[in-house]
């Protein structure tokens, strides 16, 4: 649902945004195991996180950052839609070892360095990947 209400932010698809948003919301919840009735009060009971407000901008950061928290457990795709996205606003690690920024892409494994470490790009982890430099 979170995509969905992206795309008809974005792309003028058809979907009323605010409802995929808060469906979205809705089956996150139920994914932990919450009750009907606590889903049900807690949409209705929090306004200013379970309806999209503001500009498009703003419609799209509360989006992302909702679809963030329901993708605890799947790192990958959260760290993905950070990187495509920027959002949610999230802040650097402290005491980082490689870059005071958010990582942009993975290292390359010491086995593809060892076996072809003359043929890789010269790189570092806070450089965007080739299909996300704009």
């Amino acid at each position: 649902c979170f995509i969905l209400a992206e795309m008809a932010i974005r792309l003028k698809t058809p979907g009323l945004p605010d409802s995929l948003y808060r469906e979205g919301i809705r089956r996150s919840m139920e994914e932990t195991g919450l009750s009907s009735a606590d889903i049900a009060t807690y949409l209705r009971t929090n306004p200013t996180i379970t309806h999209l407000r503001g500009s498009d901008a703003n419609k799209i950061h509360q989006i992302i950052t909702q679809k963030w928290i329901a993708w605890v457990g799947n790192g990958y795709e959260a760290w993905n839609d950070y990187r495509r996205t920027g959002y949610p606003a999230l802040q650097p690690a402290l005491n980082v070892v490689f870059t005071p920024t958010i990582p942009q892409r993975l290292l390359y494994p010491p086995s593809e360095v060892a076996a072809n470490g003359d043929k890789l790009p010269a790189v570092n982890i806070a450089d965007r990947v080739w299909w996300a430099t704009n």
